[in-house]
């Protein structure tokens, strides 16, 4: 064999194609958690089913994926997982559980995640309407859009001379 091919089966052989990192089979029950040590890799895997990444995009893996890494923390596999509950990818639409997965990333420090959480309170999708606790985590954030939306939607007070 070339040396050259040789490098180039020793390089693919590194970055594992879908599935293979974890066994599907593990999957197909929501609650089954797995190895802490493995979380990060079931993100991994949920974000190429989620994007398409050297696999066919596939949201209700994807959603499987970032389930299992979800409840063991992952603040990114939680927003994820709000996402798509948020728009119904892979999963039924349900603002409720998009919320929630949301407000687990944003209690971690997850700037888009605040922000999104102000965005739920603020149109009331999966809590009650909330404008002061919209524009509260729209503050947390600090993100360009979180920004814009204050500008918008934020009380201005005019200062007398």
């Amino acid at each position: 064999m070339s040396k050259p091919l040789l490098i180039i089966l020793l390089l693919l052989s590194a970055f594992p194609i879908c599935g293979q990192t974890l066994d599907d089979s593990k999957l197909e029950h929501q609650s089954v958690l797995v190895p802490i040590d493995n979380v990060q890799d079931m993100f991994d895997k949920g974000y190429r089913y989620h994007k398409g990444i050297r696999c066919p995009k596939d949201h209700v893996k994807a959603a499987r994926c970032y389930r299992q890494a979800a409840e063991q923390g992952n603040w990114l596999a939680q927003l994820f997982l709000g996402e798509l509950y948020y728009n119904g990818e892979g999963v039924k639409q349900d603002f409720n559980q998009a919320f929630h997965w949301f407000f687990k990333s944003a209690q971690q420090g997850h700037p888009i995640a605040q922000y999104y959480v102000g965005c739920c309170y603020f149109n009331g999708e999966g809590v009650k309407k909330n404008r002061k606790k919209a524009i509260d985590w729209w503050q947390k954030s600090n993100t360009s859009e979180a920004k814009d939306s204050l500008a918008k939607y934020q009380p201005t007070t005019k200062k007398v001379f």
